[in-house]
């Protein structure tokens, strides 16, 4: 299932990168096909006094697996191929302006860095990933204002989280109020039944007690293994972190959120068919 994931990486990258080109060189039939069928966006994203170019797929977020499997790989192993591919995917991140990638990234190198590493390699993955992420940022304005509250997506999400304190009442905080309830956000200043804070959405939609039930059933597929003891609980962990990734992001209830899943649920299960 991994060689998948990381084929499945390598295609959203090629795809991302002739998104781009297919928009600097004018190729409208092409970038209009990405629009269409891929989910493709292209934009500027403003942060801070300055603005980032984006070029984006909407499976973008699967790099997430694919750049984890790669970092773990090369925790036990470096060779020119895994570093290859750690550097497309953190172009293609980077790329994409997919804040909540960086910031899940990060934490899975935080995570194989604990868990165990030779002061060499250490060394060499922290500084690889430095220097990747300081040249594309200084050749591309791209700064730490990226992540200001004064940008417009982190503000919408400010504004959806206080709408959905107003929201609450002793009943619908417990039971919910069904798939695709409205409810009136100040960031759009209408009623809408879907924001980008994606476990605020689903406590709105089945309450507490089911959203629960529904993360738990997503970590837990099968009662006679534990997830942290399968691959030195590294599958938990990622899965974790994009759960952790998904609170201010669309990206678990939705096809390739689910997809994650299924990656998930498939290294979890084959571990418990080998016993």
């Amino acid at each position: 299932m991994n060689k998948i994931a990381l084929l499945s990486g390598i295609v959203l990258c090629i795809g991302t990168i002739l998104l781009m080109l297919s928009i600097l060189y004018e190729l409208n039939m092409v970038s209009a096909l990405f629009k269409s069928y891929g989910g493709g966006s292209q934009g500027v994203r403003d942060v801070g006094n300055g603005a980032q170019d984006f070029f984006r797929l909407g499976g973008v977020t699967f790099l997430f697996v694919s750049i984890s499997i790669v970092l773990k790989k090369m925790f036990k192993k470096i060779n020119l191929v895994d570093f290859i591919l750690l550097l497309l995917f953190l172009f293609v991140i980077i790329l994409s302006s997919a804040r909540s990638l960086l910031v899940g990234v990060f934490l899975a190198l935080v995570f194989l860095t604990l868990k165990k590493v030779k002061p060499i390699t250490l060394f060499f993955l922290v500084g690889i990933c430095l220097l990747c992420f300081l040249f594309i940022a200084f050749f591309s304005d791209f700064s730490i204002a990226m992540f200001s509250l004064s940008d417009e997506g982190t503000s919408h999400k400010i504004k959806h989280a206080i709408s959905f304190i107003d929201w609450v009442n002793n009943y619908n905080i417990f039971f919910g109020e069904g798939l695709a309830s409205l409810y009136f956000s100040s960031a759009s200043n209408e009623f809408t039944s879907q924001t980008e804070i994606t476990i605020l959405d689903n406590i709105r939609y089945f309450g507490i007690v089911l959203t629960i039930v529904f993360y738990f059933a997503i970590l837990f597929p099968s009662f006679s293994i534990a997830p942290w003891k399968v691959d030195n609980g590294f599958p938990l962990v990622v899965m974790l972190i994009y759960i952790l990734m998904s609170i201010t992001n669309p990206m678990l209830v939705n096809s390739v959120g689910f997809i994650v899943v299924l990656w998930y649920w498939s290294e979890i299960l084959h571990h418990e068919d080998k016993k």
